[in-house]
């Protein structure tokens, strides 16, 4: 399913209505953001004079001028005719920033620049950067057996691993095959499914360990969680932990530290619970002797059963006052082996805590006006989250705690326009921009937003109108290109590759 346009028709800016007005002038310099790594979009920085209501279009329009390039109409199609332009290279689509500003160009310049507190007596400092292609559909899975309720994507040294959860209570790990390009994306089940819950998942989150072992967590609406482990060149998940004591209400979100061996899950109820996993011996190695039945046999997934571990919770606190939506170590204090002691959770009584677990207490509240029904850490700063809302709705917060353990900032309602059209049931950020993150709703659109504009860069629509997209992942491979995946009630796995 292609996506659609790029952005909301309410929002754009035309060049029939801005770039071509020759009227009042400013003057701009324009530079390369120095994060991009193509050096030959570097264009001349000397001061030049654009009509004062330019918008994105005509300062792209300029760069692939004097880049020699191909200049393009607001459809994407060639404005040049002649000939000449078949030599030229096709033309790119830029985004832009005003002086030290850090928000997306989304009107004319001289109305940002007034906007913004920028003097118009000195000619402004325009960085500009190739925006962010739409996401290409790739292909999708072969029907899973229930609707798809979680997944997440685990990066290793050589490829991906994506593990989904559905609601007949089995997990299942896919590899995308990348060999075909971005276009040919195929998953490929590398795991023999396992059947982790005699109850709906509803949570689920996995880890690559430094030798190379996934570790798959799980939690459920039968109130137990699950950790399974595959070893490398191996294809069987295996039941390594069974937790089914510490939650006396489905379990709705959970998030694994698999360098420390911790796991984290919430609950319906405002219960969270911490489990410790670290003293278990090898997870192949260390089943126990298995009891027959009567009947002189044992099932499968009844031997598997009696030679996992029970853990029981090494802390269990009323965490909120209602469900628990989501919760995180952050993911850039995993991904930067940082110290994890402090957890952030959401809650459908519209709060965001941070929490000290080894001391149970609570180090801050901030409250919403907003079910949280999801949240997300980002990769590439400490604190900062993103959450989705039932008011379709995503937004941003910073919970950053100085040495008075007061937050550093507050929430910001404004910081995205409603753009969903329904409840808003997953938000994931890029591992590889900082700027990146995408979300997904019971309205079967995926968006991709960056977090300096109000208004999604690009929005997919992954699911027909009978069906609800519930969970998406977002990753990618050495740095190429990001992937993002979706998944709902019709039982079906969606890839797209986002450039």
């Amino acid at each position: 399913m292609p996506p659609y346009d790029d952005e909301e028709r309410d929002h754009r800016v035309t060049a029939s209505d801005d770039d071509n007005d020759v009227g009042e002038q400013i003057r701009v310099s324009l530079t390369l953001a120095v994060e991009c790594t193509d050096r030959s979009l570097e264009v001349p920085s000397e001061v030049i004079a654009v009509p004062a209501t330019i918008g994105r279009q005509g300062l792209s329009a300029v760069i692939n001028h004097l880049l020699d390039r191909r200049i393009a109409n607001e459809d994407g199609t060639d404005m040049e005719d002649d000939e000449e332009a078949d030599d030229r290279l096709p033309a790119l689509k830029f985004d832009f920033i005003l002086g030290r500003n850090n928000k997306l160009l989304r009107t004319g310049v001289e109305k940002e620049a007034r906007r913004s507190g920028i003097s118009l007596e000195e000619a402004i400092l325009v960085t500009y950067f190739p925006a962010q292609e739409a996401p290409d559909f790739s292909g999708e899975s072969e029907p899973l057996p229930d609707w798809i309720s979680a997944m997440t994507l685990v990066q290793s040294t050589s490829n991906l691993k994506l593990c989904t959860a559905t609601y007949d209570g089995s997990i299942q790990v896919f590899e995308p095959n990348l060999e075909g390009g971005k276009e040919n994306l195929r998953l490929t089940s590398v795991g023999s499914k396992s059947r982790a819950h005699v109850g709906p998942i509803k949570s689920l989150d996995a880890a690559m360990s430094q030798d190379e072992t996934l570790w798959v967590a799980t939690g459920s609406m039968d109130q137990s969680l699950a950790i399974h482990c595959m070893k490398v060149g191996t294809s069987k998940l295996q039941l390594f932990a069974l937790c089914k004591e510490g939650h006396a209400a489905a379990v709705g979100s959970v998030d694994l530290a698999v360098r420390d061996k911790v796991l984290a899950s919430g609950d319906w109820d405002g219960g969270v619970s911490l489990w410790d996993f670290s003293n278990s011996v090898d997870p192949i190695e260390h089943a126990q002797p298995l009891k027959k039945s009567k009947t002189g046999s044992t099932t499968s997934s009844k031997k598997e059963e009696l030679s996992a571990k029970l853990l029981s919770p090494k802390i269990s606190i009323q965490a909120h006052s209602s469900k628990v939506s989501g919760l995180s170590w952050g993911n850039f204090e995993k991904t930067q082996n940082s110290s994890l002691d402090r957890l952030i959770t959401g809650s459908w009584d519209h709060s965001l805590k941070v929490w000290d677990m080894e001391r149970q207490d609570c180090l801050l509240t901030l409250n919403g006006s907003r079910v949280v029904s999801c949240l997300d850490t980002s990769y590439h700063s400490s604190g900062i989250v993103a959450t989705g809302h039932p008011d379709c709705t995503v937004r941003l917060w910073d919970v950053r705690i100085d040495a008075t353990n007061e937050s550093s900032l507050a929430l910001s309602d404004n910081t995205f326009k409603p753009s969903h059209r329904e409840w808003i049931s997953s938000v994931r950020w890029s591992r590889r921009n900082a700027y990146t993150l995408a979300s997904t709703s019971h309205d079967g659109t995926v968006k991709v937003w960056d977090i300096r504009s109000s208004i999604p860069l690009h929005t997919v629509q992954a699911f027909d109108k009978n069906h609800k997209s519930l969970c998406i992942a977002f990753g990618s491979l050495k740095d190429t290109n990001d992937f993002i995946f979706a998944g709902g009630t019709d039982c079906v796995v969606k890839e797209y590759c986002n450039g």
